[in-house]
């Protein structure tokens, strides 16, 4: 399964960038990385990732979190997203949303006014009546 993970840095100390870039180099990454790339700013990256399970995913992250605050997402290429989100637009278009309540509220005028127009006319057959 494809991870992605993108990273910035909790403190920027220079002893703080020291150590992380002394554990980095020492690392053995326990899952495969795809791409792996740093921001020009200086302030973190983003990588991408393969790995059968979860546990990998954390014993790959954990030793980074003194130094970094990770945000872990499981992603897909986009040509198996893409089939997925036309399926699922599919899908929504074939339920019938709910009205809205501006609608209702709209639909709700219109039958008062129906209703008052019946009572005018009830009154005025009564008048022609009596």
């Amino acid at each position: 399964m494809l991870f992605s993970a993108i990273y910035t840095p909790k403190n920027e100390s220079e002893d703080s960038q020291r150590r992380s870039l002394q554990l980095f180099t020492s690392w053995k990454p326990p899952f495969e990385f795809k791409a792996h790339y740093a921001r020009a700013d200086g302030k973190g990256g983003i990588a991408i990732f393969e790995a059968d399970d979860p546990a990998v995913v954390l014993e790959g992250i954990v030793p980074f979190t003194p130094f970094f605050d990770f945000e872990v997402t499981p992603v897909t290429e986009i040509e198996n997203a893409v089939p997925v989100f036309q399926r699922v637009n599919e899908w929504r278009d074939s339920v019938r949303a709910p009205a809205k309540s501006a609608e209702i509220g709209d639909e709700l005028r219109g039958l008062g006014d129906d209703l008052r127009d019946v009572g005018d006319d009830l009154r005025e057959i009564g008048e022609r009546t009596s």
